[in-house]
């Protein structure tokens, strides 16, 4: 079995017109959410293998928020995790070392929401959260999706069951 911990970054600010897309960082609520989601992420046993970060400046301060319970993990920052796609999101993870049990991807949408829903499709019976993640995957959200795989390079389709879905909403925010 192998765990994927999805973490959408947290709500970004767009004040800043002239800033690239990757340079932006959180707004205020962004913030507040993300200390949040640490909060609850720590208070759950938060427990990863592996981390890896896109080098978004928000996604970054996002990862800021859980560091602290996240010592001694590996984490990397890759540029190549600044991506919209599915399909290349599948592809990165796909080449991880079986070694890993168990990974915490913070990163974007819609390449999260799209395979989370992917690799859920054949979850039966599907539960409410399903639901919920199928129609939206927020800012700050977190899924933890629990495969039927031993190796990473068989992450596909209809392999994984949603465990846990919470979302900034359901933490009053």
């Amino acid at each position: 079995m192998k765990r994927l911990h999805f973490l959408r970054h947290a709500k970004s600010s767009w004040d800043d017109p002239e800033l690239e897309d990757i340079d932006r960082p959180l707004a205020e609520r962004g913030h507040r959410a993300g200390a949040a989601m640490a909060a609850v992420l720590k208070e759950r046993g938060l427990r990863v293998d592996q981390v890896l970060v896109s080098t978004a400046r928000r996604t970054r301060q996002t990862f800021d928020y859980l560091c602290p319970m996240l010592e001694g993990v590996p984490v990397q920052f890759e540029s190549r995790l600044y991506v919209f796609s599915a399909a290349h999101l599948l592809d990165r993870l796909r080449e991880l070392p079986d070694s890993i049990g168990s990974v915490l991807v913070i990163g974007h949408n819609p390449a999260m929401q799209e395979l989370a829903v992917a690799l859920t499709d054949r979850q039966d019976p599907p539960t409410p959260e399903l639901a919920t993640l199928r129609d939206k995957f927020p800012t700050a959200g977190y899924a933890l999706l629990v495969c039927g795989i031993d190796r990473w390079d068989d992450l596909g389709p209809g392999v994984a069951r949603l465990d846990t879905l919470i979302r900034p909403k359901d933490l009053n925010l």
